[in-house]
């Protein structure tokens, strides 16, 4: 079913993703001391080498690409299956052994609140399919006049996405994409254009999913609101991408044509 995505998403995910990358760190290069940085990184394990720290993302795009390139011979074993054989050789390679029950122990330990999150969210969604709110919201969202719609895209997206995480994709994103597809745009990029706007919602509250986990993994010691802050240009370059694509979708159908 994602036949035909990869330069639709694969090109605007690598540009955004670098001048993300470079927006949000090149302003503070020249305020940050060099031995400052180098100080507070994580110590080299001894025996570390460059083939060490390569082979598991060898063994990850490896897979992703084997079957792309000989789909008769490499089976198809999915993103998860993907990442945890890539764990298994980072394991194995590493040179500094780690007691893996422990460090699942602490995984699962920081990611229970997100796990809980997600449980709440998806029982909600149930409900409101059960109570015919789903369906009013998707009737709402696709009755909107086009050039409303295309200008409330920009809010709807990624605040379904704060409040019901993955399930917005669910509730707004069929019906919106049928309608889109029934007034002549191309289904695949207008897809890809709102790929790019609903992980932005991963950021908002109440769930923000990404957002906290983001600060926990780095631990920022600053407060939620200040770290969203700092990420308001890329958020509108990617908002603009996003609701481009889907506008020209028609006009991009070539991407997914290279992409086959």
């Amino acid at each position: 079913p994602y036949v035909g995505f990869e330069l639709p998403l694969g090109i605007p995910v690598v540009l955004l993703g670098t001048f993300t990358v470079l927006s949000l760190g090149w302003k503070r290069e020249e305020k940050m001391n060099l031995e400052d940085v180098l100080k507070d990184m994580p110590e080299i394990p001894g025996k570390m080498s460059w083939w060490r720290v390569l082979l598991p993302f060898l063994v990850f795009f490896g897979l992703v690409i084997g079957y792309r390139i000989w789909p008769f011979h490499v089976p198809i074993l999915g993103l998860p299956l993907e990442f945890a054989i890539a764990a298994v050789v980072a394991f194995i390679v590493s040179p500094k052994k780690m007691n893996i029950f422990v460090l699942s122990r602490d995984t699962v330990k920081r990611l229970l609140p997100l796990l809980a999150t997600m449980a709440i969210v998806g029982s909600l969604q149930q409900v409101m399919t059960a109570t015919g709110v789903r369906g009013l919201l998707s009737y709402a969202v696709i009755s909107i006049p086009l050039v409303v719609l295309f200008i409330l895209l920009i809010f709807i997206i990624p605040v379904s996405e704060g409040v019901l995480t993955y399930g917005g994709a669910a509730i707004i994103g069929i019906p919106l994409i049928w309608f889109l597809d029934s007034v002549g745009l191309h289904a695949t990029v207008a897809i890809a254009g709102l790929s790019l706007l609903w992980p932005l919602g991963d950021g908002l509250p109440p769930t923000a999913l990404i957002g906290r986990l983001s600060v926990m993994v780095t631990e920022y010691k600053g407060s939620y609101w200040s770290f969203l802050r700092t990420t308001w240009l890329p958020w509108i370059v990617i908002t603009i991408v996003g609701i481009l694509m889907v506008i020209f979708s028609a006009k991009l159908e070539f991407l997914v044509k290279w992409s086959m």
